[in-house]
């Protein structure tokens, strides 16, 4: 849980196996970009 909150909150670069990943500059759909709604996911991973 603690490393999709990572990755939601923009750090994932952070993170000593993700730093050099270029998977995230990848995406194929605009369906696989979460970024826009970050906010939203962490706010129900914090309410479940």
């Amino acid at each position: 849980m603690n490393f999709l909150k990572m990755h939601l909150r923009g750090n994932r670069f952070l993170h000593p196996v993700c730093k050099n990943c270029v998977l995230a500059n990848d995406i194929t759909s605009d369906a696989d970009l979460l970024d826009p709604y970050a906010e939203e996911i962490l706010s129900r991973m914090e309410h479940n």
